[in-house]
């Protein structure tokens, strides 16, 4: 893209060549800042979160079951649970429960745009089959939990957390 200077001319090539000039260093800054952002983006796919638990310097450690659970050996799978772990798909569901379960394992899995909710509601749904739901606790979606940060009043608000009832207090407890 660059003209020759002619020796006739009023300056008019030497403006033409310094434009073109410019426009090739802004197309190839362009692509070089193209090329950068889909690497990070496809760094970001591979590691989704990563970044997220950087900046707030939050390191995941594995540990062993006892040091996590405080357990040698986690409880039985409950009963009303056997046909949902056996079953892979939900059309050969032998009861009702176990097919919904198993359809919101599926919406969960494959969530569509605005249905992220699935997830959520799947977790709210397992975690009653599996008896969090007993005594008078109830499983919330989206529940808004009341903090003071730095003497300021502010909330979070949770996928999904478990609300225990206690009969002694006018409020409710999170669990």
């Amino acid at each position: 893209m660059t003209r020759a200077i002619d020796s006739h001319s009023d300056g008019l090539d030497f403006q033409l060549e310094w434009a073109d000039n410019i426009a090739v260093d802004l197309l190839a800054r362009f692509e070089k800042i193209k090329i950068r952002q889909q690497t990070k983006m496809e760094a970001r796919a591979q590691n989704p979160g990563q970044n997220e638990l950087a900046a707030y310097n939050i390191r995941v450690v594995e540990q062993s079951l006892v040091d996590f659970f405080g357990v040698e050996e986690l409880p039985s799978v409950p009963a009303s649970l056997h046909a949902f772990i056996a079953t892979e798909d939900r059309s050969n569901a032998t009861d009702d429960e176990t097919h919904k379960l198993l359809h919101h394992l599926d919406l969960a899995h494959t969530p569509k745009d605005g249905q992220e909710a699935a997830v959520d509601v799947f977790v709210q749904q397992l975690l009653s089959r599996l008896g969090y739901t007993e005594s008078r606790r109830i499983i919330m979606i989206g529940q808004a939990l009341p903090l003071l940060v730095c003497g300021s009043n502010c909330s979070a608000q949770t996928d999904v957390c478990i609300l225990v009832s206690c009969p002694f207090h006018k409020t409710n407890q999170m669990g």
